[in-house]
């Protein structure tokens, strides 16, 4: 009797057990399928909120806190990459032309600005001290942090240039002055013309010898930049041109006459033929890739105040 009730409750009970198996795990599905979604759900409403509050970090962050504890190796080379930033340093005095005897030379009160990574940390000052020198103090009254490579000395004005015009004629052994590669004028008014008759650039007021003057000065220049004060369309790149032609001609004769005379002190050894450029200011400062620093107002320039930009190509 035992015997049969077993045998029927194999084929009548198992059934039920497997279909009781198969409804939970319908309800399990279910639950996991509800789950996965509510947690979706939750996972966008939750990176909504980080986007959020990463925007208003972002947005209130005014410094970066973790750059002391980047690799000594990772700091440096972002101070090496401050330091090679490119500027125009911009030089202009005036003296008291109704003082009787004029002064040989009005020095700026006003210091220099000097970049910020002389006075950041110590590991700044170091890394700037390489790249940057502390020059023209004897001259200007104050130091100026000159970068040879990349920066620009931007004789601004006609008294200033006179200055440094006529020092070039007194023997000076060859000093910073050598290593300054880009130099500007702007002393000159309406110093290029172009001939009705030719069309040949002339230079009507521009006298070439104060120019040599400048390059004996400083006989390192690489490129020389003229900013007229008045724009004068479509001869710039003409007169550029044209004018290191005659310079270029001039610093040979100069420098094959020195070799004959064998001057000990004469320094032609060192001049380079420097590339002329006519050009705005706007212009340069976009050529350089650099931002105007007036060592005497101690401010940056704007490099689009000019509208009159020229091309020039």
């Amino acid at each position: 009797m035992i015997g049969c009730m077993n045998f029927l409750s194999f084929f009548f009970l198992r059934p039920k057990r497997k279909k009781r198996a198969v409804m939970q795990d319908s309800v399990v599905a279910e639950s996991d399928c509800a789950s996965v979604f509510t947690t979706t759900t939750t996972g966008l409403q939750l990176s909504f909120m980080e986007m959020k509050t990463v925007e208003k970090q972002s947005a209130a962050l005014t410094s970066f806190n973790l750059f002391p504890q980047l690799p000594t190796c990772i700091r440096v080379k972002i101070w090496k990459i401050a330091n090679s930033q490119p500027r125009i340093i911009m030089v202009e005095h005036y003296h008291d032309r109704q003082v009787s005897p004029p002064a040989l030379w009005d020095k700026s009160d006003k210091p220099p600005k000097h970049p910020a990574t002389l006075a950041v940390s110590f590991e700044s000052r170091n890394e700037a001290l390489r790249a940057y020198h502390l020059v023209f103090e004897p001259r200007l009254g104050h130091p100026v942090a000159f970068n040879y490579k990349v920066d620009t000395l931007y004789l601004s004005n006609y008294d200033v240039t006179g200055y440094w015009r006529g020092q070039a004629r007194q023997k000076h052994a060859i000093d910073h002055r050598a290593s300054v590669r880009y130099l500007a004028l702007n002393n000159f008014r309406r110093p290029i013309a172009k001939s009705q008759v030719n069309g040949e650039v002339m230079f009507c007021f521009l006298d070439i010898n104060d120019i040599m003057d400048i390059i004996q000065w400083f006989p390192g220049t690489r490129e020389l930049f003229f900013i007229p004060k008045y724009v004068l369309r479509g001869i710039m790149k003409a007169a550029g041109q044209r004018l290191e032609k005659i310079i270029h001609g001039r610093l040979r004769v100069l420098r094959r006459e020195c070799c004959i005379r064998h001057d000990p002190d004469c320094t032609c050894t060192f001049w380079k033929f420097p590339k002329i450029h006519f050009i705005t200011l706007p212009q340069m400062q976009e050529y350089m890739g650099a931002g105007v620093l007036n060592v005497n107002d101690d401010h940056f320039g704007d490099p689009w105040e000019d509208d009159d930009v020229i091309s020039m190509s």
